[in-house]
């Protein structure tokens, strides 16, 4: 177990069982490959931290887009599946990446966007993450316990 001293939460140890692997790094941070994800002590909120085991001052926030009713269904690449040395579709945890555009520095959660073309994927079982560029969304809707307004 290694030690780093981090940005967000000071000195948490690294446990490597824990770490996951992005063995193709993120764009725009290639050269970090191993994070570790984690939430703040007493928290079992919606935001979760994607911290690089490298880069102590580099997180990233992340959550379920389930939590936002976002549900994908994609296929995956022959070279993404052995990035992620995926045998079981089942292992895979998909996250989104929360940000903050500068045009709305409030600490408001109504501020608080999602990458949501470019989510992570990553194989639980293989420890094995990527991030999936998808330039287009093609949205679809399912209405469920719909009573109708118009009376007879």
């Amino acid at each position: 177990m290694n030690a780093i001293q981090t940005f967000q939460f000071g000195e948490i140890n690294i446990d490597q069982d824990r770490m996951i692997d992005f063995p193709q790094g993120l764009p725009g941070f290639e050269d970090s490959r191993h994070f570790i994800l984690c939430h703040e002590e007493g928290s079992e909120g919606i935001v979760h931290f994607l911290q690089s085991a490298e880069d102590g001052e580099l997180v990233f926030s992340v959550a379920d887009p389930a939590q936002f009713g976002i549900h994908y269904q994609f296929t995956l690449t022959d070279e993404e599946q052995a990035v992620l040395e995926l045998t079981d579709m089942s292992d895979l945890l998909v996250l989104i990446l929360l940000y903050r555009t500068a045009e709305e520095p409030s600490t408001s959660p109504d501020s608080i966007q999602g990458a949501f073309t470019l989510p992570l994927i990553i194989n639980v079982k293989a420890r094995k993450g990527l991030q999936k560029i998808m330039p287009t969304l093609t949205p679809s809707v399912l209405l469920s316990e719909i009573s109708s307004p118009v009376a007879d």
